[in-house]
């Protein structure tokens, strides 16, 4: 099942950049997120950390790509029983 968008945290690239709550995750770098372990997987390798990836995105029947900057696994309370994704900050 393709990973859904749940919250966007305010001030964060993610934000910046568009993504929405809601928006379904197809890929990352052109890599297939197929559930929620292959989205975090993707964003937690150390290759991408602190550079702009290619998120494809899927909102109201649309696909978009937005350039958000993995920077960090998330140490967000709400996600600590979660796969840990890194936070996105702004692209320069």
């Amino acid at each position: 099942m393709q990973p859904t968008v749940t919250s966007v945290v305010h001030g964060s690239s993610a934000e910046a950049v568009g993504v929405k709550v809601g928006d379904g995750v197809i890929s990352v770098d052109g890599v297939p997120t197929t559930d929620i372990q292959a989205l975090a997987d993707r964003l937690g390798q150390q290759q991408i950390i602190g550079r702009p990836v290619a998120l494809q995105l899927s909102r109201a029947g649309r696909t978009l790509t937005v350039s958000p900057v993995p920077v960090k696994a998330c140490a967000y309370p709400a996600v600590r029983k979660r796969p840990a994704i890194p936070r996105l900050s702004a692209a320069a």
